[in-house]
Order: structure tokens, then C-alpha cells, then sequence
């Protein structure tokens, strides 16, 4: 089974959101947040939608991940991608089993990676 390395190294660029994957380079986004035990804002760096193996659909269906061919320039990873196939979990009325409802549209081509990293003095 092919597992994606999702580490997300330091690209020559001067530019914090690009990073460089086994599989080419991913531009991500910045974003900004307060939490309800903490007046602080959170930064956190954003990368959505990496793709990590060929979509297992035809006659990929059912079977072991198969690596993905790198991708030329970078690709823009700033948009949630689709959501596997899964069955409503609401099933105690408990608002934190909202995250297993999908808010994107599913697809068996459903293999991609959303990265969050938190922005500390040292990371800028």
C-alpha cells in the first residue's frame, strides 16, 4: 500500500503557503480564528484538497492505492475536496457528531489530504 509522505518540507520559495510534497508543490492559504476559551487569534496555515493516490474508481475500485503522478507547478490546494461515502451519524443529537456530516459533495474519488498547521513566533 502506498502511504503519502505529508510532510510538507520548506519550498525554495519565499512564499510560507507553498510547500514541496513527493508529488510537487501545494499552495495553501492563511486563516484566522478565536475559540470560545480564548479571546487570542489563532493563525493557522491551511493547505485543502492534496490529492495522495489515482481516485479509486473503474477499474481501480476495491483495489490497493495506487501512487499518484507528481503534478508540473503547484497545485492550488485551498478548496475542500469531495467526501468518501459514509452513513449519517446522528445518532446521540450531540453537536460534535456534526463533523462526520459531510459538508462537500461524495464521491468514491474521495483521496485527498487537508493539512491545518498552527503559526507560532517561530514558524514566521
Amino acid at each position: 500500500m502506498y502511504i503519502f509522505n505529508s510532510s510538507l518540507s520548506r519550498s525554495t520559495s519565499n512564499d510560507p503557503l507553498i510547500r514541496s510534497t513527493n508529488s510537487g508543490r501545494v499552495r495553501g492559504f492563511d486563516s484566522y480564528f478565536r475559540t470560545s476559551d480564548s479571546p487570542r487569534l489563532h493563525h493557522v496555515r491551511t493547505w485543502l484538497g492534496i490529492p495522495f493516490a489515482k481516485p479509486p474508481i473503474g477499474a481501480r475500485r476495491f483495489k490497493i492505492a495506487e501512487r499518484i503522478e507528481p503534478w508540473p507547478g503547484v497545485f492550488n490546494a485551498t478548496h475542500l475536496s469531495t467526501t468518501c461515502w459514509q452513513t449519517e451519524q446522528i445518532v446521540y443529537n450531540l453537536g460534535a457528531e456534526k463533523i462526520w456530516s459531510p459538508n462537500t459533495n461524495c464521491s468514491e474519488d474521495c483521496l485527498y489530504l487537508n493539512i491545518w498547521v498552527p503559526v507560532t513566533d517561530t514558524h514566521l
